[in-house]
């Protein structure tokens, strides 16, 4: 009987950017109904590569509703942890990223679906993704409009000038997926 191709080594091959070759194909999950097989891995050169950001981190903008109340800024452990799965992008966005609203004076919002966020939450998102190494994606709220329609854009302007005059590295996003 000849030995079987572990195919999950095979995928995960793949996955790393290997080509992988398959001179036959199986054609059954019994031990009694099986094929040879007969693999060729070609190890000199890899034929797609994936950003070494691929595997990054997100979360939903919705989580500042309540400004992070059961994140611990100050606990070394959450960085330690977070600094294990650098290099990443720490994305903030999602469907709640269109009703944040950017507002120093912590007034209540003016609907039930807006919720606003302080310079203290972004500050919290720097000092998290500082200190992991990570890089930030943070999505903006595009459903603010003016009379005609049109995108009104202040209120996102803030955020940018908030967190360009601190000297944060932060990405912007515009719209949260397919709508």
């Amino acid at each position: 009987m000849a030995p079987q191709v572990n195919m999950s080594v095979v995928l995960i091959m793949l996955v790393c950017g290997y080509p992988v070759f398959l001179q036959s194909h199986y054609v059954g999950f019994s031990r009694d109904n099986y094929v040879e097989q007969n693999v060729s891995i070609n190890l000199d050169r890899s034929m797609f590569t994936v950003s070494e950001k691929f595997l990054s981190v997100a979360i939903d903008s919705g989580i500042m509703m309540h400004h992070w109340p059961h994140v611990n800024f100050t606990s070394e452990r959450l960085f330690n942890l977070a600094r294990g799965l650098s290099p990443a992008f720490l994305r903030i966005g999602g469907t709640a990223e269109d009703f944040l609203i950017y507002d120093e004076g912590l007034q209540k919002p003016k609907n039930f679906s807006n919720f606003t966020i302080t310079r203290q939450d972004l500050d919290k998102i720097h000092l998290l993704s500082y200190k992991a190494g990570w890089d930030v994606m943070f999505g903006l709220n595009v459903l603010l409009r003016k009379q005609d329609g049109s995108w009104d854009a202040s209120n996102p302007k803030e955020i940018i000038q908030y967190v360009a005059e601190h000297g944060y590295k932060f990405g912007w996003e515009l719209g949260n997926g397919k709508k």
